[in-house]
């Protein structure tokens, strides 16, 4: 797991590039299909378009020539004037007047594909239906804009409307006599006629889809049963007389009823999506059957709304072919944009070899003269720092040697006590170098555990309580009890205990080190602060660095190591903490202790 996110980590960027470039590619060759499956989209519907064109006018001139051969239909018009102020029962015989003489016109046009033929008064009522005569009187002013528009204006009117029971195209056209207009017929063909004039010019299997909440708003309850709701859309229903026709019609079907089934199955949600835009879109499917292209022809009614898709299913595997283009070309642009990144990637990662390699050499170098004049410098230190205890071990041991019968006792007790502090003071540098040589050459082992800080404080307290007190120096302490570190016990001792004394050594005598204990940003934090000398910029700079003597005299005198804090920043950072500081000069120093709970 390791391994591999080192190698993505390292190849990050050509990886990205990979990423970029695909999709870059993706886009592209998507861009081409789309573009090419719109284009051919486009030529279908103009075809298809100028077939509708070509449909509707042929039914146009059909139904003018039916339309003259109503009005010369005997006493027609006057039937209709008189109907205008006629009651239910004379309405009724000039309905059966009406229908007895108009009738053989009417089996023409059914031969004709013009299955509708109503009359309407004036007043929007209507007056009788040939495809429905039981049902009349009903006005449809409202719900027929065609009759409204022709019984307002007297002039012929077409288009797509939603009838009584069906929906279709519908030719209104206007009645006078010579006193002037009695009323409108409406000639009307439905989607079987359409549909059988589209198969003559087109290899298309069709359907029809009319829009729910316009069927809704035309259609009477009683006939809400001649339609059901799509498969493809719950805002869109089937003509079911018309959907049983075309189902049940094998003899010229050029795709199959169980096949356009399957498709609007599989394309469903992307369809539903479409139909939502009421707007003209195309769809296609790889089926088993065979490639499968479905056109949706948008239909508006007068008042410009969509009423109603024809929709127009054909064996066609163009957009199928422009998919499978699409794929083919991203495979091959992906593996000829791949085979360049690792052509790049190869010789990048070569190149960035060699440098590396060659920045290694350089930096190896610059830093083994660091290390050498670094060392040359220590053992400079190191010599000059043990010369001094064991000079002043030499020099007072002589003098006890040569004169010590003639001295004082209180003058050999003096030179006691410097004997004492110069062996103590050579001993410590021998022990921190000991400690400083571990940690370099790596036997240095840790042995973490849970520490109570409180606890471990009041220790090194302890071992300071003696130098604290012949300075008359007060340790003020601000710890919290609850306070636990997760370090090597030993380690972290040394390094409180190595801040204490600093703090006393350098701390005016009758002043105040103050140590605090508290959680911080979830990592156990120690500060001790003194208020004596401090330090200058040039003493802060070089505080940690092992090449700079950094022996500083206290405020009586107190020699030390100058290892100290170098050794307390080393175990600081073994047990993955931190040690920071502030200082200022003639105001004293703040050094901070960061150690993780666990």
């Amino acid at each position: 797991m390791d391994k591999a996110r080192l190698f993505i980590n390292k190849y990050r960027y050509f990886f990205l590039a990979f990423i970029l470039l695909e999709v870059l590619l993706y886009l592209v060759s998507y861009y081409i299909y789309t573009s090419n499956s719109e284009q051919y989209t486009l030529q279908k519907v103009k075809e298809f378009k100028i077939g509708i064109s070509a449909v509707t006018h042929h039914f146009e001139l059909t139904s003018n020539s039916f339309y003259t051969d109503i009005c010369a239909v005997s006493n027609l018009n006057a039937l209709l004037r008189e109907a205008t102020s006629a009651d239910g029962v004379k309405k009724d015989e000039i309905r059966r007047i009406i229908y007895a003489r108009i009738q053989p016109i009417h089996s023409h046009m059914k031969a004709a594909n013009l299955e509708y033929l109503s009359f309407f008064l004036p007043d929007n009522q209507a007056l009788m239906r040939f495809e429905e005569p039981e049902f009349y009187g009903d006005n449809v002013g409202q719900s027929r804009l065609l009759v409204a528009i022709t019984n307002s204006t007297h002039k012929p009117q077409s288009g797509f409307e939603i009838g009584l029971a069906s929906a279709g195209y519908r030719f209104v056209y206007p009645i006078f006599d010579s006193l002037g207009y009695v009323g409108c017929v409406e000639i009307g063909v439905g989607f079987t006629g359409i549909r059988n004039e589209l198969k003559r010019i087109f290899p298309y299997e069709l359907r029809f889809l009319i829009e729910k909440d316009q069927l809704l708003n035309t259609t009477p309850f009683v006939k809400l049963d001649n339609f059901s709701f799509s498969d493809l859309s719950e805002g869109f229903m089937y003509e079911k007389p018309s959907l049983s026709a075309f189902e049940n019609d094998t003899t010229s079907a050029f795709v199959k009823n169980s096949t356009i089934i399957k498709f609007n199955k599989d394309a469903k949600k992307e369809i539903e999506n479409s139909l939502n835009t009421k707007k003209t879109f195309g769809q296609s499917r790889k089926l088993t059957a065979g490639d499968v292209f479905a056109l949706f022809l948008s239909i508006e009614s007068p008042n410009k709304q969509t009423a109603s898709f024809i929709i127009a299913y054909a064996h066609d595997s163009t957009i199928v072919a422009y998919k499978r283009d699409h794929y083919i070309l991203f495979a091959v642009t992906s593996l000829l944009g791949i085979t360049v990144i690792i052509l790049v990637g190869f010789n990048y990662n070569k190149n960035k070899i060699i440098k590396a390699n060659r920045d290694q050499l350089v930096l190896s170098e610059k830093q083994l003269k660091e290390i050498n004049a670094s060392k040359d410098k220590f053992f400079s230190i190191i010599a000059h720092d043990l010369r001094n205890p064991f000079h002043g071990l030499v020099g007072l041991t002589q003098v006890l040697v040569e004169d010590g019968e003639s001295l004082e006792s209180e003058r050999i007790k003096k030179f006691h006590r410097l004997l004492y502090d110069s062996a103590k003071q050579g001993y410590q540098l021998v022990l921190n170098l000991l400690e400083w040589t571990r940690i370099q050459t790596g036997r240095l082992v840790i042995s973490p555990e849970k520490i109570h800080i409180a606890r471990l404080i009041d220790d090194c307290q302890m071992l300071i309580r003696n130098a604290a007190e012949s300075k008359h120096i007060r340790i003020s302490t601000r710890v919290d009890n609850s306070l636990f570190a997760y370090a090597d016990e030993n380690m972290l001792s040394t390094v409180l205990r190595n801040l204490l004394s600093n703090a006393v050594k350098f701390s005016y005598p009758g002043s105040e080190v103050l140590v605090k204990a508290s959680l911080v940003n979830n990592m156990a934090e120690v500060t001790i602060t003194d208020f004596g000398l401090g330090m200058d910029k040039q003493t802060m700079d070089n505080l940690f660095k092992i090449e700079v003597s950094q022996s500083s005299a206290g405020t009586e005198g107190e020699q030390g190591t100058g290892l100290g804090l170098i050794l307390c920043r080393e175990f600081v950072e073994k047990n993955h903490g931190t040690l920071t500081f502030t200082s200022e000069l003639g105001k004293g120093s703040s050094f901070c202790v960061r150690i993780p709970l666990s």
